[in-house]
């Protein structure tokens, strides 16, 4: 018995044999059902979709001894005929040889005669495209008032050939392009039923091959089947089919998510040292990258990436390592490549220079290169935020807070520890509270007392000890900021936060006006005044007057700066004459903060008046007067270095 290739051995001879076209397939079986068969029908699709074997098919179950019935028995004799070929009444007629118009005349005649057996005559007429526009024309009287016993059946590839007149009589069918994993399941019932042992990978680069036609698909299996045998692999389908591997593709894809212009350079000579088509290699890498940027920008379809379920996975995966414009940067140039290979002399080097610009972004000055660089970045500071948390990287040195005290002893001052030591005769000094004499050069300022500080307030009295995290330089205290402020801009931008606090509070920029930032501790600006600027410094201490110039400070700066008040040595706010040259520089690990005294204004509130009564201790203290009367409710014990309030 002669050969019978597998297309025409397994051609489809029911409806439900029919793949990948449900929607036509199942409007015809409802159209049986119903006694609703239309006279004239357009089926269009691209070839080896089905679009004959559905014409066939359609007409045995019109003419068969069931019928008309959606499912065909192919035994009774009009079934067999027309399996065959040999029915007198289904005539099936080639356009692309007999489509003039006395084609279309003698069809129009035969038309009027009755069936010789069957129920119907139904015309076949494939490549119905290639009829003339004669032909179509003989043909409009018959398609506008056919016989009763009368059914056409257009079959074209290119519908929009077809002359309106005759598409708008006719009832039209679109046949797809089968998915891939449709012609992977049908192929392999046919290997089963052929008995051959075949990889489901080889399975599916057949069924890559067949670019969505069945018939295609079918014949490449055949010659499959010819070069392997009953045991098919992998390697068998690539070698006969001249395909790329399914590995080389993902491989590639790979090696431009890493970057690594070496290894894409290796997958070009792997495609060359196997004699493969480099034209065809840049079009299934095309194709390859396309799917991943639909993975990557809409995960969420499933019907967008034409793949098996197990593809569909490792594609899903890969896609991960790209970023969206990223992808999309790399499918324009291996697009523009494709495009340049029809004309390259050298196609080796083209696609070799394509594919390393597509590798290495900070080759190509464009957009597109500086967003994919960008994306990588983002996707590098994730990865490692997600593997291995790095904490904040801490501020400058800052020195080591004092114990936390208890309510009743309150919050002492706070020393600021320098590289040096302080001398052993500070100490005492700072413990006592007793300061040095105005005028007086010391070379270390003595500290504060305790109970002269004025309080900030009772939350960032409870914020002056910090936890043990932020002991040790990670707490949010010492977060760095979030906004690159350098100290250096703070000097430069300093007379213009002075004159926005002076639009705020006059007399609190009169008292800032004395000091300058020194140190950027973390998010703390350190302000110096001078030792003779005590009075100043307590009052800037207070948290009404702090709040106002953090207020500025975070509008002007941003960063979420806080001022820390200390005492040093200059002598006004402009930088003092540089010291002689032997002369020993002045220690600053005794410079003081003033914290929160709770035995002295514990819960006492920041009044409207508070700016008038800073006043009225700055007259007293620089003029050498005296407080001679208070209003009952501000009859508050202002504390020992704001002495002398007399007259009460």
């Amino acid at each position: 018995m002669a050969y019978v290739s597998l297309y025409r051995k397994y051609r489809p001879q029911t409806f439900h044999d029919i793949v990948g076209q449900d929607h036509v397939t199942g409007t015809l079986v409802n159209a049986i059902q119903t006694g609703q068969v239309h006279h004239a029908m357009l089926f269009c699709g691209t070839r080896g979709t089905g679009k004959t074997s559905t014409a066939r098919v359609l007409a045995k179950a019109l003419n068969c001894v069931r019928g008309p019935t959606p499912e065909p028995c192919n035994v009774c004799d009009a079934c067999v005929s027309i399996t065959n070929g040999t029915n007198l009444d289904v005539t099936e007629i080639d356009a692309a040889s007999h489509g003039s118009v006395d084609d279309a005349r003698d069809l129009r005649e035969k038309a009027s005669y009755a069936p010789a057996a069957a129920r119907f005559k139904v015309y076949i007429i494939d490549e119905a495209h290639m009829v003339t526009t004669q032909g179509f024309n003989a043909m409009l009287k018959v398609l506008e008032e056919p016989p009763e016993h009368v059914r056409f059946i257009f079959c074209t590839t290119e519908p929009h050939k077809v002359i309106e007149a005759i598409r708008s009589r006719c009832q039209r069918h679109d046949f797809r392009r089968i998915r891939t994993a449709a012609l992977v399941q049908d192929f392999a019932r046919i290997c089963e039923a052929e008995g051959v042992d075949i990889e489901p990978a080889a399975l599916e680069l057949v069924a890559r091959a067949a670019d969505g036609s069945h018939r295609d698909g079918l014949s490449r299996l055949d010659q499959v089947l010819t070069f392997a045998g009953q045991k098919v692999t992998l390697a068998d389908v690539a070698q006969v089919l001249g395909a790329l591997p399914v590995e080389l593709r993902f491989d590639l894809a790979e090696a431009l998510a890493a970057h690594r212009v070496a290894d894409v350079l290796a997958c070009v000579e792997r495609v060359v040292d196997a004699g493969h088509d480099l034209h065809q290699f840049t079009r299934e890498a095309l194709e390859h990258l396309r799917d991943l940027y639909v993975l990557r920008v809409a995960p969420q379809s499933t019907t967008l990436v034409d793949v098996t379920a197990e593809t569909r996975e490792r594609l899903a995966a890969q896609a991960e390592r790209f970023g969206p414009g990223e992808l999309g940067r790399m499918v324009a140039i291996v697009g523009d490549l494709y495009l340049d290979l029809r004309t390259a002399t050298d196609q080796r080097l083209v696609v070799e220079v394509g594919l390393a610009r597509a590798a290495v972004p900070e080759a190509s000055l464009d957009a597109e290169a500086l967003l994919a660089r960008i994306e990588r970045l983002e996707r590098r500071l994730s990865i490692a935020g997600a593997e291995s948390p790095v904490p904040a990287t801490p501020g400058p040195a800052v020195a080591e807070p004092t114990p936390r005290k208890g309510p009743a002893q309150g919050a002492a001052a706070k020393a600021v520890p320098a590289a040096k030591p302080a001398p052993a005769a500070a100490a005492p000094a700072a413990a006592a509270g007793d300061g040095p004499a105005d005028g007086a050069s010391e070379p270390q300022p003595a500290a504060i007392p305790a109970a002269q500080a004025r309080p900030r307030s009772k939350a960032r009295a409870q914020a002056a000890a910090p936890e043990p995290a932020e002991e040790a330089g990670w707490g949010p205290a010492e977060a760095p900021a979030r906004v690159p402020v350098d100290l250096d801009l703070v000097r430069r931008s300093w007379p213009l936060v002075l004159e926005r606090v002076q639009a705020t509070s006059r007399v609190t920029a009169s008292f800032l006006g004395h000091g300058r930032p020194v140190a950027l501790e973390g998010r703390q600006l350190v302000i110096e005044l001078p030792r003779d600027r005590r009075f100043e410094a307590e009052a800037l201490a207070k948290d009404g007057r702090n709040r106002q110039v953090d207020g500025v400070l975070e509008a002007m700066l941003g960063g979420g700066l806080e001022i820390r008040v200390v005492v040093g040595d200059h002598t006004g706010p402009e930088d003092p004459d540089p010291p002689p040259a032997d002369a020993t520089p002045p220690a600053t690990d005794q410079v003081v903060e003033f914290e929160v005294d709770p035995a002295n204004d514990e819960g006492r509130p920041l009044d409207a008046d508070a700016d008038a009564r800073a006043v009225a201790d700055w007259a007293a203290k620089e003029l050498g007067g005296k407080v001679i009367e208070e209003r009952p409710n501000d009859a508050v014990a202002r504390g020992g270095a704001r002495g002398a309030r007399k007259g009460r």
